[in-house]
């Protein structure tokens, strides 16, 4: 007579065990492979904004929120990444693109990629009355480039807003509308940069 067979463990035969640890490293692939996307596309505006004057700011590249703390799982993922670009003959605007992957309250609902410039003589400031950043710092604003869906939709069209001494002209579209450096083109930088520097 042989023993009974085992019951089932609570987490399921080794088959169903291992189907979803697959399942969980294709997952984890799959953001890996994400990001390694994001990094072409940011590099291809560099690229295309380079072709029109634009350079890249000190410290222009920056990930967002990432820590290698154990106790900081919240942050062992970006919630956006960002460059942001100068031009010689344009020292008012600061220009930014800006990727957002996530944000712990979940805004915005889908990946974005969003585009802006802040015009004006001066640098731009948090908010009235407080402390004015410096050029390196400027590009934090790009952090909050239509993350609230409310006020500033992710639906291509280029938005004005007056900041401080100058305004911000930002868009956005969903980031797997972008599909090639075409539509990068077609629907960000091109957008954003007839209304920022219709010269070129």
């Amino acid at each position: 007579m042989t023993d009974p067979p085992s019951p089932p463990s609570p987490e399921g035969t080794d088959e169903e065990v291992h189907a979803r640890g697959a399942q969980t490293m294709a997952a984890l692939m799959g953001v890996r492979a994400l990001l390694v996307q994001v990094h072409g596309l940011l590099s291809e505006a560099s690229r295309r904004l380079g072709d029109k004057g634009w350079t890249r700011g000190s410290q222009s590249q920056k990930t967002t929120h990432l820590s290698n703390r154990a106790d900081s799982p919240n942050d062992w993922m970006p919630t956006y990444l960002m460059r942001w670009y100068l031009h010689p003959e344009r020292p008012g605007v600061r220009l930014v693109v800006v990727v957002h992957l996530a944000t712990l309250d979940d805004v915005p609902e889908v990946p974005l990629v969003a585009a802006g410039a802040f015009i004006g003589t001066e640098r731009p400031a948090t908010g009235p009355g407080q402390t004015r950043l410096t050029d390196t710092d400027a590009a934090g604003f790009g952090a909050d480039l239509h993350t609230n869906p409310e006020e500033t939709p992710p639906n291509g069209r280029v938005i004005r807003r007056p900041w401080d001494t100058g305004e911000v002209v930002s868009l956005a579209v969903p980031l797997f509308s972008i599909d090639g450096p075409g539509a990068l083109q077609a629907k960000v930088l091109g957008p954003l940069l007839a209304e920022v520097a219709p010269e070129g």
